[in-house]
């Protein structure tokens, strides 16, 4: 679903509530706010409205220093479904139309949202669990039972917690051997995480997997390649929630939603009132329509949006959350991202045990597959002149992960470098070690530029040669080393860290 007009007052007024809920700091209201309408200026209306959303949290995390600000939010609204679970557990067993009535009460748990109402209180949740199993329901029940029959393999979009402790309702009701369950695969607003579904019973039933996106809903270009492929294989979907319906509308594939209704956006999108109970499936849903004007007016001439590139980053995991790897060589992993849409793929770099010229041959597999970037911690002069002459910027001395060092090149906070930050060879006696992690070596004898000892600890440590090619760098112990053309080799012995 596309984002409307009528969503960005929405998006704004949650992202002031968030930011007073991880913080009691002002100014950091403020900073929050400020950011958030200037992110709403520049969005793309034809994004999913928690594309947004995923970014103003990301940032209300990183300037609070809080992994989770709703967990105690979580952890309250999970105890009080459990006691709605426990009384109604026994009446669905005996139930007439078991998934019936399991059905209604997982979308009455949906209320509890506070992405859409941060102000929930008791009563309104009580309400609406009380009201559920009389109240319309708008959807096929037999229609569902027999997609579920038909199914060889389900798989169950959980979206909120509190309201996780009564989807295990449903799922109870489902068929075990066919299900898995997907959470969010990192905290943002209420959306269920791993914690809930243990909280939940969850993982003692069916296998749990997370998508590995901190989105709140399922943007599929952003998640876990073990999500993507789980999703593929799955010729049933069942998605909760509102996040899910908005990120996952236009999916085509076997997809059922349920949800509650709980704003005109979504009232308008599904042709029901608001507050109805919503069983839907993907095919049954009326066409989406663009809004009308729904376009932004063009940039002023003195704004600069980089171009679309191919970007690789150097990682240890294949994931946009994996932490950039500080070897370019030897590096386990490549990310490569695309700057305009956000999406990703993750190579295993082949030349990781080369014995020699595991650099080049690593810049010659990014030149191939179109990479116009490279963000990485250290790159030697080979490998730098392999990826120059491919036309590769190359940018050294980045850390953080994927996400973060991808996110920083493309508001120019990372500019391309001149040339290599490391001499030939370096690190090439010990090609499977990091060179962040390897220990000291004795007598380790490496070629260096202007005499330089490469000895790296406390210390100091110097190398001669003839002419203005004298050096020094940290290193233990003293190293002499005879120089030609400006190059020397240390004779000493590499200090301990």
């Amino acid at each position: 679903m596309k984002t409307y007009f009528d969503c960005i007052p929405c998006m704004i007024r949650q992202a002031l509530d968030s930011a007073r809920l991880a913080s009691e700091d002002e100014t950091v209201h403020e900073r929050i706010l400020r950011e958030a309408l200037v992110a709403a200026s520049e969005l793309d209306l034809c994004q999913p409205p928690p594309a947004m959303a995923q970014r103003v949290h990301r940032r209300i995390r990183q300037l609070t220093g809080k992994d989770d600000p709703y967990r105690e939010a979580k952890d309250r609204q999970n105890r009080m479904a459990r006691e709605f679970y426990e009384r109604f557990s026994p009446e669905v067993a005996c139930a007439d139309n078991k998934l019936e009535m399991a059905v209604r009460l997982a979308i009455a748990g949906n209320v509890i949202d506070l992405g859409v109402k941060s102000n929930l209180d008791q009563s309104q949740i009580d309400k609406a669990i009380e009201t559920c199993l009389t109240e319309p329901l708008d959807g096929d029940i037999p229609q569902f039972a027999a997609a579920i029959a038909k199914a060889t393999r389900i798989l169950y979009l959980a979206d909120n917690a509190g309201e996780i402790v009564l989807d295990r309702l449903l799922i109870e009701q489902l068929p075990r051997e066919k299900l898995t369950v997907a959470v969010r695969g990192a905290p943002v607003i209420n959306d269920a995480t791993r914690v809930d579904a243990e909280t939940a019973g969850i993982t003692g039933l069916v296998p749990v997997i997370d998508n590995g996106s901190d989105a709140p809903g399922t943007i599929l270009e952003d998640c876990s390649g073990v999500f993507r492929r789980h999703f593929a294989e799955a010729d049933l979907i069942i998605a909760k929630g509102q996040g899910n319906y908005e990120t996952l509308r236009e999916a085509p594939c076997p997809l059922y939603f349920l949800l509650r209704v709980k704003c005109s956006v979504l009232a308008r999108d599904l042709g029901c009132p608001v507050g109805r109970m919503v069983l839907r499936s993907a095919s049954s849903l009326p066409r989406s329509e663009p809004e009308v004007n729904q376009v932004l007016p063009s940039l002023p001439l003195s704004v600069h949006r980089e171009p679309t590139m191919k970007i690789a980053v150097t990682a240890d995991a294949p994931s946009l959350e994996a932490a950039v790897d500080l070897r370019f060589a030897r590096c386990p992993y490549l990310v490569l991202v695309d700057s305009g849409n956000g999406t990703f793929e993750a190579l295993e770099n082949t030349a990781v045990g080369a014995g020699s010229g595991a650099g080049i041959q690593t810049a010659q597999t990014l030149a191939s597959n179109g990479v116009q970037v490279l963000l990485t911690g250290n790159c030697g002069p080979h490998a730098f002149q392999t990826l120059s002459a491919a036309g590769i910027r190359v940018v050294p001395g980045c850390s953080g992960t994927v996400r973060e060092v991808v996110e920083r090149y493309t508001a120019g906070q990372l500019p391309p470098a001149d040339e290599p930050d490391l001499v030939p060879y370096f690190g090439a006696d010990n090609a499977a070690a990091s060179t962040r992690s390897a220990p000291a070596q004795p007598g380790l004898d490496l070629p260096v530029k202007g005499g330089q000892d490469m000895g790296r600890g406390g210390g100091q440590g110097k190398g001669r040669a003839p002419g203005p090619d004298d050096g020094q760098s940290p290193g233990g112990g003293r190293g002499l080393g005879r120089g030609r053309r400006g190059t020397g080799r240390s004779g000493g012995r590499r200090g301990n860290r």
